[in-house]
């Protein structure tokens, strides 16, 4: 099999609040059909990082959000994308920045977890950067844009993991970034984790 190519630039067939919806052609080299796809993705290509918060007594500090395409409250962890006015766009400063905003706690470290993750391959050309904070302890209150309206709840580690693997927890961010930091959180390598889930 054979890695399809773009044939053109994206069209762009309508963009909003920072976000795009994309018209790409592709060629597929195995018949050379030239097919069309409908592709989500944000403005200027400024991917999101999304942070799993950990207290320093081991709880999770996650938000409660009206989400207007599961058309109620979800209960998720922080994120949000780079803001060019602050300077230093990195995925670890994007997590730190909107970590305080959203919560009021402030990490003692933030571990990126991968190099990107795509929201959904198939139908989006937009990534995020998976971020574990550690060390959280709260040192103010929420500094909310005029449209943000989230509420903080913290969980135990145990109850937090019981939601995710149970399904209580219905976003893929949220279940992706909390097993991705395991091994991190427990202070073992990824090989040890996976040989101790095994077992």
């Amino acid at each position: 099999m054979k890695t399809w190519l773009p044939d053109g630039d994206p069209k762009i067939i309508a963009e909003s609040y920072g976000k795009t919806f994309l018209r790409q052609w592709f060629v597929n080299f195995e018949n050379n059909d030239r097919i069309d796809f409908s592709l989500f993705g944000f403005s200027k290509n400024l991917w999101p990082t999304i942070v799993l918060p950990i207290s320093r007594d081991l709880r999770v500090i996650a938000i409660k959000q009206f989400r207007p395409g599961a058309e109620k409250m979800v209960l998720e962890i922080p994120g949000g994308g780079p803001d060019l006015r602050h300077g230093d766009d990195s995925p670890i400063a994007v997590g730190y920045r909107e970590l305080i905003e959203e919560t009021g706690y402030e990490p003692d470290k933030i571990i990126q977890l991968s190099d990107h993750v795509f929201f959904d391959p198939s139908s989006s050309v937009a990534k995020y950067y998976p971020c574990l904070a550690l060390g959280c302890h709260l040192i103010g209150k929420q500094n909310l844009d005029d449209s943000e309206q989230i509420e903080v709840v913290t969980f135990s580690l145990n109850e937090w993991l019981s939601m995710t693997l149970s399904g209580q927890v219905v976003d893929g961010k949220s279940v992706l970034i909390t097993y991705m930091a395991l091994p991190h959180i427990l202070g073992v390598n990824y090989k040890d984790f996976i040989q101790k889930v095994l077992k």
